[in-house]
């Protein structure tokens, strides 16, 4: 059983660590992963506090994170379906190796879809 829920300021630990984790897995020739979480922990803490970016984070039934989600927001010219022109943008997808193929990304992206509605 996993649970769904919105990502808090105790959790950009592992919001940073899945993002190194996601890029490691596909990215071959970056090496200074250090001083690229030191400016997501900035990025996230800033972020999610002033509401540009909203992570999901699942858990299994210890309570562990074991995937997560974020969205971000920004602003482009008004449309007739979208006249405040807030947009987002879904990134930091990442799901534990062993708990993938089981709908985690689907319902962490659904409850991103859901929230942006």
């Amino acid at each position: 059983m996993y649970d769904i829920r919105r990502a808090e300021s105790k959790d950009i630990p592992i919001l940073v660590e899945f993002r190194e984790r996601m890029f490691r897995s596909f990215v071959d020739d970056f090496s200074d992963y250090d001083e690229m979480n030191e400016v997501a922990l900035k990025y996230f803490a800033e972020k999610l506090e002033e509401n540009e970016v909203v992570a999901w984070v699942a858990e299994n039934g210890e309570r562990r994170i074991i995937a997560c989600a974020a969205m971000s927001f920004y602003l482009l010219p008004p449309k007739p379906w979208n006249r405040d022109g807030r947009d987002g943008y879904v990134s930091n997808m990442f799901t534990e190796p062993s708990h993938r193929k089981k709908g985690l990304g689907g319902k962490l992206l659904q409850a991103a879809l859901d929230y942006a509605k």
